[in-house]
């Protein structure tokens, strides 16, 4: 309840840091367990019914319309660790 977020640049960097830091924590897969000897806290939080997850397509062409499209959205950011 009291942790601080950082944003890293992907789930694999969040692995390695919480190996290596005293005090510091990841969401990742299981192959970043395995392969930083991390203990497990929870498991399936991806099955968590309040979670979401979005995907973006990102292209230099345009995509033509299908009618069932929901959101349109031009983004730009630096190019930095959790910018996306």
């Amino acid at each position: 309840p009291r942790a601080k977020r950082e944003a890293v640049s992907s789930n694999g960097e969040a692995a390695r840091l919480a190996a290596t830091t005293p005090g510091v924590a990841a969401v990742a897969g299981d192959m970043a367990a395995e392969l930083y000897h991390l203990d497990r806290l929870a498991e399936h939080i991806e099955d968590y019914p309040d979670n979401t997850t979005r995907f973006l397509v990102v292209g230099r062409e345009e995509v033509p319309p299908s009618g069932r499209d929901k959101t349109s959205l031009i983004v730009s950011s630096r190019n930095k660790p959790g910018a996306l």
